[in-house]
């Protein structure tokens, strides 16, 4: 496996090549908590398991948590390492709420997406 912080400071972890997979974590967790996980699945694809903005390797995008600026945080480090071209998105808990955020973003980047326990997300009038 391979640690890869960029420029930005984003850090993640990847493993494996082929169609990219991206992990998000959960609230008060780090990209650790794929370590189990991504052995397992990396047969012919691209495993990336990110530390979100404000947790574990990965700095704060701003004081407190803004879900979209830290989606924004995500979707630039992502393109930075090279994953643009469509991924398929694993997000947990929080991390679930961040994946629902970046499929809106970028629609046509995100080809899977698949929630676990995904955070409750509160509606935003636009």
């Amino acid at each position: 496996m391979t640690s890869a912080p960029e420029a930005d400071g984003l850090a993640f972890d990847l493993r494996g090549e082929g169609g990219a997979v991206v992990f998000l974590h959960g609230l008060a967790t780090t990209r650790l908590i794929w370590r189990r996980v991504l052995p397992l699945l990396a047969g012919g694809r691209r495993l990336m398991a990110v530390d979100v903005p404000g947790f574990g390797a990965s700095p704060a995008v701003g004081p407190g948590f803004d879900l979209q600026a830290v989606a924004s945080s995500i979707d630039d480090g992502l393109a930075r390492a090279g994953i643009e071209d469509g991924y398929d998105l694993m997000g947990h808990s929080m991390g679930g709420a961040l994946a629902i955020a970046l499929a809106a973003r970028r629609p046509g980047r995100v080809r899977r997406l698949v929630l676990y326990a995904p955070a409750k997300l509160k509606p935003t009038s636009s």
